[in-house]
Parts: C-alpha cells; structure tokens; sequence
C-alpha cells in the first residue's frame, strides 16, 4: 500500500440526495425514476465516467454540478490516507477532478478538454503498454498547465497526476509490461551494437595498414582536427596508435579542465568529457573500441599532484599546486588495462587514496592525511588552489595575525 501525497484530495463515501423537491411543474423526464441513478452509484458517493456523462445528457451540467458539489470532500486536503489506487477508481476521480474545475471555471476550457481526450483514449487503451504510453500522454498535458500554487486547478491537478502515477507504477511492475521492458532494453542493445560496428567498421587488428591510412585521412578530412592523430600511421600497432593519440591528447591546448562535466569537442569539462572525446575518436579514426572505468561519488586525494591536460599548465587543487582533490575519477580502458587521459598515463592509473568528509568541520581524512576548505585568504586561484593541508590557512589571515 502506497500514501497519496499532500496534494490528493481523499474522498469520503456519503449519500448523496436531490436538492430539489419534484413539483407538478418538473419536466417529464426528471418526474419519472431515472435508471442511470442507481448505476451512477449515488448513494455509494462513486460516479464512472460513463454515469457522469449520462448524468448530463439527462439532467445537465447544472444538476450534475449540484450532484458533484455534495459528493465533494468534506475532509482535510491534507489527511493521507494509504490506498491503492484502482484503474476504475482513478478515471473516476479524474472525470470528477475536471467537471469541478469547469463547474469552478479553474482553468482553460481548451485545456481540461485536452486532459478529458487523453482521459478517453487511455480508457480505450488494451493491455498494460498501450495503458503505459496513453497514462504518460495524459500526464505530460497534465503537468504543461501552469496552475497558481494553492487554487483549486493546481490541487485537482495534483490530484490527478498523483493517481496517475500510482496506476502507471502498478502497470509497470506487471508482468506484461516487464516483458515489454526487458525485449525492449534488448533490441536497444542489439541496435547500438549494430551501430558501433557500422562505425568500426573493419576492426583496427584486423585492417590492413591500406585501409588503416584511409580511415585515419578520411577522419582528418571530415573531424577538421588532424592533429589529434598527428604521427599515427597504419603500419603501427594497436597499443602504439593508441599510446601515440593519448601523446597528442596531452599536448592539448584546446581544453579548459572545469571540475564538472561538458559536451564533447568544445574544449571544456572534466577528465569524463576527455575520456569519451579519447574513446570517440579511438573508434571513429581507428576501428578500437574502448571501455570506461571510473570511481563516483566518493573523495579522491593524489599525493604529489602531476600534470593535467589543461590549456595551461595546473599540477594541483590543494596549496597552490601540489597534490590533486577530485570527487570521482574516469578513465578508459583498452584490453583490461587502464589508460588515464586526464594525467597522460598509458597502462597505469595514478596513486591515490579515498576518503571521508565529515561535514560539520568541512576537514577530509585520507588515512592520516588532513584536508581543509581553504581560506580566500590564503587562495591563490579560486579554482586550482582550493584545498590546505595546513589547519592555519583554513582561517582568515586576521584571525591568525591577531593571535
């Protein structure tokens, strides 16, 4: 059993009595017993959406308000209440959801109309994929109205798009739908497949060094970046091409190292975005397919610092220079081994240590290492020199002048 969340207005089962008593003068067809009212449900407080739209046809939208107006939730909005929601009971409340709106004129008429459609065809819907796709159309009309926080459109649309996703879970977990999802996930993956090796073509190990020196001019030719695969040439071996682009990637002077991630070929980001240039360009210009490694969400110290790639020379995030603080850490992968673009080393992967952050004190622990936040103070590039192993110069220097 899942909670609705604040915004779902619980419902509250009462009877439900005409407001107006019949008179000689009431038209024919409302002085008779009606038999969509007992199919209606109205003493049980549960309309479908084919008794509501009966209900109009037969009585009118006003009397249809006056109905849905005593139905309405006597309750507070925001008493949770732990219920499954059923595929009835959700088009039920959704039908009710939007006649409240148009009986409160909350809300474009254009628009409730669009959320009604998507309402009907998800009804129409046959089996849990079709029910899936159509739930999300209605969903994403639903969160495209702009409703103002706390009136009585947004409440009716949390409502509804609270249930719908409830309905939408209870589909996906089912077996039809995890079926659907595990072929589809599967022909995904034959496909890109497919791709990669529509890419590779003639794999590097098995191209002759004719068809090598094609490949590589006619990347030079169409990526307008010859000097990425200056010096490499057919008759090289696969681990020499290799070691020789990753010789070119760190002569790179076209890349700004930014600490955060960034599209390809634009000369910023991080050692992620050099991995996937490296790894793009060893399978466009060569035919060798490349993995990835990487350690996330984690804290990473690099004694001794090194040199990055960087349009200029950095060594270092911690006292000007001379050790390395990164929080996750990517490399590419060629045969089982590493090769790590970012420090330039083929086959190896610097030495590091991981560690601990305790929050409060913003102090990091690498074993018996000691990290602090440095001060401005004593930063001399707010990027690059960030982070002290010196307690002192995580204070202001006036704090340390004045003792």
């Amino acid at each position: 059993m899942r909670s609705q969340s604040e915004s779902s207005t619980p419902r509250e089962s009462h009877s439900v009595h005409p407001t107006q008593p019949l008179s000689p003068h009431t038209p024919e067809h409302r002085r008779h017993s009606n038999p969509v009212y007992p199919r209606a449900g109205l003493h049980s407080g549960i309309f479908s959406p084919a008794d509501l739209l009966a209900l109009q046809r037969t009585v009118g939208n006003a009397a249809v308000n006056q109905l849905l107006q005593r139905q309405a939730p006597r309750q507070s909005p925001r008493l949770m209440i732990q219920r499954e929601i059923s595929e009835d009971q959700f088009i039920a409340d959704t039908t009710s959801s939007i006649l409240f709106c148009i009986k409160w004129r909350a809300g474009n008429q254009e628009i409730l109309n669009t959320i009604q459609e998507k309402l009907r065809i998800y009804e129409g819907a046959k089996g849990a994929v079709a029910k899936v796709q159509r739930l999300d159309q209605l969903l994403e009309a639903a969160r495209e109205v702009r409703a103002e926080r706390g009136s009585k459109l947004q409440r009716a649309l949390g409502k509804i798009i609270d249930e719908a996703r409830e309905v939408r879970l209870d589909l996906t977990e089912g077996k039809e739908y995890v079926e659907y999802h595990e072929q589809l996930t599967k022909g995904k993956e034959v496909e890109k497949e497919r791709q990669e090796r529509e890419i590779l073509g003639v794999p590097y190990s098995e191209a002759s060094a004719e068809e090598r020196n094609k490949r590589l001019a006619r990347f030079k030719m169409e990526f307008a970046k010859p000097e990425y695969v200056a010096g490499i040439v057919g008759t090289m071996s696969e681990e020499e091409a290799l070691r020789r682009l990753l010789a070119n990637f760190v002569q790179r002077t076209d890349f700004s190292y930014i600490f955060s991630s960034g599209p390809w070929f634009t000369g910023r980001g991080d050692c992620g975005t050099l991995v996937s240039e490296y790894v793009e360009i060893a399978k466009q210009a060569l035919g060798i397919k490349l993995g990835r490694g990487s350690l996330n969400e984690t804290h990473i110290f690099i004694e001794g610092g090194g040199k990055i790639i960087h349009s200029d020379e950095k060594t270092g995030s911690i006292d000007n220079g001379a050790h390395w603080y990164f929080s996750s850490h990517v490399w590419a992968i060629w045969n089982g081994a590493p090769i790590d673009v970012l420090f330039g080393v083929f086959g190896g992967l610097k030495k590091a240590q991981t560690g601990t952050l305790d929050v409060p004190s913003r102090t990091w622990t690498f074993g018996d290492i000691k990290m602090y936040a440095k001060h401005p103070d004593w930063s001399t590039d707010p990027v690059f020199d960030r982070y002290t192993l010196d307690p002192e110069k995580a204070k202001p220097k006036v704090a340390i002048l004045s003792k």
